[in-house]
């Protein structure tokens, strides 16, 4: 049953918000339109005209001080992205909605849904996400990680609590993380482990993967697609394919949650790090790797280089030692400094990406990338 919170009643400041909620970083996407620079198109059109690149200021809010946690979302054509706010004044949490223009810079504005999402005490959004209509999804949990809830955002300050006791009930001793939308009607539920449960050793199942159901969000009702997934993952074609790049072979893997076995194999002659991203978009797909990125149809049987990491800003990288084979070890780049790539509308080399260039003091940077004029 679909409730709706009353703005009026029983939701007072919030105090603090539980710590888990700094572990996300999030990235969620909407589906877009357009092509992809394919291998031959850059060895052609673009061997002599190299890809420029601008840095662009970002929303006041994403290096601020008073920063608690921010969400990324690509949208069909520019990013946006969602800020949890320090409001010393109100002793409480702000929520910031900042969109990208085409010019580069950002509007930031308070959100008419803020007061329903930061009166309950002691909760706050861990995961937020946006429909082509400007429609919000959140994954809201209160501090002792006992309630969680998704709910519907709307622009005039309506909030509407779905309901996922069926998913819940499915995924016992699973807390709801994330959600992905597939499109404006469906999307993906994405529990993964209660470590509160994990602490008083109530897991029925011991298993470490993130628990996945599909969710038809006119009928708040699970739908046919349920399975596991290695992890947290946003990188949904509109058939419900999950994409992950896969940095032992070097390939990119596409499965649906109900699947035992890979939907699609498309190989990548690039090094990738231990944590690629990734954005999906109609028919394409693109992947952040060592040499650049690369991308192409999701159908296809291998990805081309879109833009060589020569012509990218060069970002701090940091390695890691892992096993390799007979008790030998080696060192492999480890978490990339790009956080985010989106891919603009269009069969060219236009794409945001957005980049942590200070990890001690949690300072990003967003970069415009384009073919010369």
């Amino acid at each position: 049953m679909l409730k709706i919170w009353n703005k009026e009643k029983g939701m007072k400041k919030i105090g603090s918000i539980c710590v888990a909620f700094l572990f996300l970083l999030c990235l969620t996407s909407c589906n877009d339109t357009g092509g992809v620079a394919t291998e031959s198109n850059y060895k052609g059109a673009f061997e002599d005209n190299k890809v420029s690149s601008e840095i662009l200021e970002g929303p006041k809010e994403l290096n601020s001080d008073n920063m608690i946690q921010f969400f990324t979302i690509k949208t069909e054509d520019l990013p946006v992205q969602v800020f949890m706010m320090k409001d010393k004044k109100q002793e409480q949490i702000r929520y910031v909605v900042s969109r990208m223009q085409p010019d580069g810079t950002w509007i930031s504005e308070v959100p008419k849904w803020n007061k329903a999402c930061v009166k309950k005490k002691n909760g706050g959004v861990v995961y937020i996400t946006e429909d082509s209509k400007g429609v919000f999804y959140a994954v809201w949990w209160d501090s002792t990680l006992t309630e969680q809830k998704l709910l519907r955002l709307y622009e005039n300050g309506v909030v509407e609590e779905l309901d996922i006791d069926e998913a819940r009930k499915m995924n016992k001793g699973y807390i709801l993380w994330s959600v992905s939308l597939i499109n404006d009607n469906k999307m993906i539920l994405q529990f993964d482990k209660d470590f509160v449960a994990e602490k008083k050793d109530e897991f029925e199942e011991k298993d470490s993967l993130t628990h996945a159901v599909e969710y038809n969000l006119a009928e708040e009702k699970v739908g046919e697609e349920i399975g596991v997934m290695g992890s947290l993952n946003d990188n949904f074609d509109e058939q419900g394919i999950c994409y992950t790049a896969d940095n032992l072979q070097n390939m990119i893997l596409g499965r649906k949650i109900s699947s035992t076995i890979s939907d699609r194999v498309i190989k990548c002659k690039a090094d990738f790090p231990v944590s690629s991203v990734m954005d999906i978009r109609d028919d394409y797909g693109y992947c952040k790797t060592n040499d650049g990125i690369y991308g192409g149809k999701l159908e296809a049987a291998e990805w081309s280089c879109i833009i060589p990491s020569e012509d990218m800003i060069k970002y701090k990288e940091e390695k890691k030692e892992v096993e390799g084979k007979e008790n030998t070890t080696y060192m492999i780049d480890s978490d990339s400094p790009v956080k985010v790539i989106m891919k603009t509308p269009g069969n060219d080399r236009e794409f945001y990406c957005l980049a942590l260039v200070n990890k001690e003091e949690k300072q990003y940077q967003w970069v415009h990338y384009y073919d010369k004029p």
